[in-house]
């Protein structure tokens, strides 16, 4: 196998790499350019170019794999990390919805309504993924309007027949929009692997109901 000599300049006692075949033979030194002759010292095996070419690519097999290792756990991590945070706030959301309960009035459906949007508004949503914080914060704002359209309802039960018949206000379209942003909040939490139940507008169902109850 052939191999390097390092052999010294006797002119400017620089040292260089030869060949093998080159012992004994007169050269030009590489430094200052100079005869001298190439001595049988300090030899250096030469590494092949093909084991040469097998470690490399050893080497960056090893590194792709352990890249690919660091991702997928850095993956895992980081979407468990996401399915905590919208089972929190979907649980969050369920107990704020049963902490309600059920009005016995108009004043106090308003009153109630209105500590559920404010207590939803106060949920904590940075740590869930974009598209979860987009969804929840519609629904969120879904629950806003049905909470200022029934302010403007009168307290009074004499008075709210009245009002219905004039306005033919009922908060249907309220509601819609408070079923169809959350059917997107389950959509986008099921993707995620959280199971959601069924909520829908149940809130806003049970405050339409005790206002109909009440006339």
């Amino acid at each position: 196998m052939p191999f390097h000599v390092i052999s010294c300049c006797p002119h400017c006692a620089s040292e260089s790499p030869f060949l093998s075949e080159q012992i004994g033979e007169n050269v030009f030194c590489p430094k200052c350019g100079k005869s001298m002759t190439v001595e049988n010292s300090n030899p250096v095996q030469v590494v092949q170019g093909k084991k040469r070419r097998n470690k490399t690519i050893f080497r960056l097999v090893i590194s792709t794999v352990t890249i690919l290792i660091i991702v997928l756990i850095i993956g895992i991590r980081f979407g468990s990390t996401e399915k905590k945070a919208i089972e929190a706030v979907i649980a969050k959301d369920r107990a704020i919805s049963e902490s309600i309960g059920t009005p016995r009035s108009i004043s106090e459906a308003k009153k109630s309504l209105a500590s559920m949007v404010e207590q939803m508004q106060q949920i904590d949503l940075s740590d869930c993924p974009e598209d979860f914080r987009v969804a929840y914060q519609k629904h969120i704002n879904a629950w806003t309007n049905a909470y200022q359209a029934f302010q403007k309802m009168p307290n009074s039960i004499w008075e709210w027949p009245f009002w219905k018949i004039f306005t033919g206000y009922n908060l249907k379209e309220e509601e819609k929009l408070i079923d169809d942003t959350w059917f997107e909040v389950k959509n986008i939490a099921i993707k995620y692997k959280v199971n959601v139940q069924d909520k829908l507008s149940e809130e806003s169902k049970e405050i339409s109901e005790d206002t109909s109850n009440t006339q």
